[in-house]
């Protein structure tokens, strides 16, 4: 539930591919997918949003969207 509370907030998600979590945040399209137990990926997944306004908000539209 908390992903899809976070998209109906137009917030742009960072998930491990585990479970239904890339069934719901599309790679490249509402959020970043990594992989499990990847700290590098992460690292380098927060330092996109951070850096990158414009595709948070293309994230958090789209994850708004597909809510």
């Amino acid at each position: 539930m908390t992903l899809l509370e976070a998209m109906s907030f137009s917030k742009p998600c960072i998930v491990t591919a585990v479970g239904g979590n890339p069934e719901i945040v599309i790679d490249g399209e509402t959020g970043i997918v990594i992989p499990n137990e990847d700290q590098v990926a992460l690292s380098q997944a927060c330092e996109t949003l951070i850096a990158d306004e414009p595709c948070r908000k293309r994230y958090g539209r789209a994850g708004q969207q597909r809510f």
